[in-house]
């Protein structure tokens, strides 16, 4: 049997069965297999658990994969090869942890719990960013509309000025997507500052060293606009809700948020939200409500993706759908498999599965090294405890614990993803809130139309 032939251009998050979900997100990409035989040998039609390993910067090599029965133990290691890859027959219920980054940025562990022969699991290393991030708009096109008297830049939500080209700016990580990959627009804009036109390219390579020079001299200028508005149905949350909507265009977001307001109906509807006509690829609009607990802050999030709109439209949205917040959390860091309790105040219904990250630093003779372990667990889990590792990776481990963050618990509820085997395969291209870097959205880009519940509970935000 041949090893699956996924195409280079996916994030793989796909399994090798014929019938199991198409779940990627374009233009991101992780290292493929290709269609030669796998390194090992196996029997009966069995097929072995894939892992793969990548960063901006290409495939990850030398990751050490850790292999566990269902009760936490080590039962074998390797290590990735040259493209990213490791695999091994394993028994249904049994554990992978890939571990990988370096003391220079941060010592990475992430935990797949519950596999099954025939997964397909991707771990994606987000600490590696572009040496040069400067992206130069070298030109725009020509005519622009009167009474132009300048120019705004943005690269999802960064942006920049400037009077006339050529300008530079630079872009963050959450400004790419994780190929390193971004859209462009540039807004004619008056005196006051207030769009006249723009025009736009997508799909924009940003060289790793070398950062990226963009004409768009080719494109032409539009003022053209649709508007997106959002009623929100069913009864009020305790706190106000917060909406988001993101026009999202390879693969990277432009976020903008409102505070609903009572609509003459007696319900809750937000202002129109102005969309850029033919820039987005699709439109994600997500629900936000959140509070701080006894245990840290608490986000019940629903989020939606959705088609681009050709014209004005509505988006009817309902309360009801926000999951219960999780208010009752207790956690040990004290031994070298930290671990975490929790419960929401009433179950969370059709829930695809949990994520759990334990954040710390250790001391070494080294130096302090930052550690993030990220567990992917069933969704009938409500204690879940990372397992054992072997004694060479004790740099993964809390044994030199100097300090530790508050865990984050996040149960997620797409009703794309039918079980928990789907609920694996898709989680490298879902993962869950970091409440370090939490800004306008709180859910991650869903790689297909559908709609996503959240509820998680992590340190709290000042």
């Amino acid at each position: 049997m041949a090893a699956c032939a996924i195409p280079a251009s996916a994030w793989i998050v796909q399994a090798c069965s014929p019938t199991a979900p198409q779940l990627f997100a374009p233009d991101v990409s992780l290292p493929a297999f290709d269609s030669s035989p796998p390194a090992i040998a196996f029997d009966s039609g069995t097929e072995p658990v894939r892992v793969a390993v990548a960063s901006a910067a290409g495939p990850i090599a030398g990751a050490t994969v850790v292999f566990h029965d269902t009760n936490g133990k080590v039962i074998g290691t390797t290590t990735t090869d040259s493209a990213g890859h490791a695999e091994k027959i394993l028994t249904a219920g049994a554990g992978v942890t890939i571990l990988y980054g370096s003391a220079q940025t941060v010592l990475q562990a992430v935990t797949y719990l519950g596999v099954e022969p025939g997964d397909l699991l991707a771990a994606f290393d987000a600490t590696v960013t572009p040496n040069n991030p400067q992206v130069t708009i070298t030109d725009v096109p020509g005519s622009p509309p009167p009474q132009t008297t300048g120019y705004g830049a943005l690269v999802g939500n960064c942006n920049t000025f400037f009077p006339s080209p050529p300008s530079s700016m630079y872009v963050s990580p959450d400004c790419l997507n994780p190929a390193g990959r971004f859209p462009l627009i540039v807004e004619a804009l008056d005196q006051n500052s207030a769009q006249l036109g723009y025009a736009y390219r997508k799909d924009i390579a940003l060289d790793f060293d070398a950062g990226a020079n963009v004409s768009l001299a080719d494109a032409s200028w539009s003022s053209a606009q649709v508007n997106w508005s959002v009623l929100l149905s069913g009864t009020q949350p305790q706190y106000p809700p917060l909406v988001d909507v993101s026009e999202v265009a390879s693969y990277v977001s432009h976020t903008t948020s409102q505070d609903p307001s009572t609509d003459p109906d007696g319900g809750l509807s937000t202002s129109p939200f102005p969309l850029h006509v033919g820039f987005p690829d699709f439109v994600q609009t997500e629900i936000q409500s959140s509070s701080f607990g006894t245990v840290g802050t608490t986000f019940s999030v629903v989020t939606n993706r959705s088609a681009a709109p050709t014209k004005d439209a509505t988006l009817t949205m309902d309360l009801t759908k926000l999951p219960p917040a999780i208010n009752t959390m207790t956690f040990d860091y004290g031994t070298a498999q930290p671990t975490v309790t929790f419960a929401p105040d009433s179950p969370i219904t059709n829930a695809s599965g949990t994520f759990v990250v334990f954040s710390w630093s250790n001391d070494a003779d080294a130096g302090t090294t930052a550690n993030r372990w990220t567990i992917v667990a069933p969704p009938s889990m409500t204690t879940i405890t990372a397992p054992e590792l072997p004694s060479s990776a004790v740099d993964w481990t809390t044994t030199a614990l100097a300090y530790y963050d508050t865990p984050t618990v996040t149960v997620m509820s797409f009703d794309a993803l039918k079980s928990y085997a789907d609920f694996r395969r898709a989680a490298a291209a879902l993962p869950p809130p970091d409440y370090f870097t939490i800004g306008l959205r709180v859910t991650p880009l869903l790689p297909f139309d559908g709609t996503l519940a959240l509820s998680s509970v992590g340190p709290y935000i000042e």
